[in-house]
């Protein structure tokens, strides 16, 4: 079974790549206990506000940054169904910071909910076999 988290992660990370070749941070993502969306990702975020006395990576403000990430996201991944920026905090966008909210695809989160399944009946006939053979 895969981390989720990692999973998107990694996508991201590549997609942050391709946006700023230079970058070396790390990319965290987190599950978010929302109606709406399923995990966040604070990382333009964070690599704004790091990389901004740098010059940002030519991007100014915190938004084109997360949306250069996002426009860099494989269109064929089998996982990120669509990312909406949040702003953080009230006042002006040119001067805050957007966190990245993630949905997945149904189909990808079917395919983890049958590979539970699936690994939760072969621990289960594996028990079963044992017991038996005893």
């Amino acid at each position: 079974m895969i981390s989720i988290p990692k999973h998107l992660a990694s996508i991201i990370q590549s997609a942050a790549k391709r946006a700023m070749p230079e970058l070396t941070d790390p990319v965290s993502v987190t599950p978010e206990k929302n109606k709406d969306w399923e995990y966040v990702s604070p990382s333009a975020m964070k690599f704004y506000n790091m990389h901004k006395k740098k010059g940002a990576f030519g991007f100014a403000t915190c938004q084109e940054m997360a949306n250069a990430i996002i426009e860099n996201i494989d269109s064929e991944n089998n996982v990120i169904d669509k990312i909406e920026l949040a702003q953080a905090g009230q006042g002006d966008p040119a001067k805050s910071g957007f966190f990245m909210n993630i949905f997945l695809k149904p189909e990808f989160i079917e395919a983890q909910i049958k590979n539970v399944y699936m690994q939760s009946a072969i621990k289960l006939q594996d028990a079963i076999d044992m017991e038996a053979a005893t």
